[in-house]
């Protein structure tokens, strides 16, 4: 299956991969949400929202990254992960309100990816949803069950 992402690529894929990885960090249990899969899910989720949202998000991770100059001088996604940690705490916590909105979205969007995986699911010891059916879209299967 190829990787068809239409709102992670390039620098927005590295943005948000270093966000994610702030967001819920590998650990004992796993890699953590910094990872293609999870990149795979969001993006999937987003494609099929309204397209304004898709804007709006790429705006935010635009503003986002560029931020990074004010934490560490450059990017965020090259930040190191105690510069990201205050640049996301500054954003979460900002009094302009389209901030925390981007950064909450953002937050919901790593979410998403990472906790509809079935692998996910293991780490955390869920053993996932009662369905009479699966999914209907074998595209989202096949993401969900890190069949990329």
């Amino acid at each position: 299956m190829s990787d068809q992402l239409k709102l992670f690529t390039g620098r927005r894929q590295k943005t948000f991969m270093a966000f994610a990885s702030r967001i819920l960090p590998a650990d004992e249990t796993g890699p953590g949400a910094g990872t293609m899969e999870t990149v795979r899910l969001a993006d999937y989720g987003i494609s099929h929202m309204s397209p304004k949202v898709g804007r709006l998000l790429k705006l935010f991770m635009l503003v986002f990254e560029l931020f990074g100059i004010f934490f560490g001088g450059k990017g965020f996604s090259k930040l190191s992960p105690g510069q990201q940690e205050r640049q996301m705490h500054w954003f979460e916590n900002n009094r302009l309100t389209n901030f925390r909105l981007g950064f909450f979205g953002m937050r919901t969007f790593v979410w998403y990816g990472y906790y509809t995986r079935s692998s996910t699911w293991k780490a955390i010891g869920y053993d996932g949803p009662e369905v009479d059916r699966p999914y209907p879209d074998q595209r989202l299967r096949d993401l969900q069950e890190d069949k990329a």
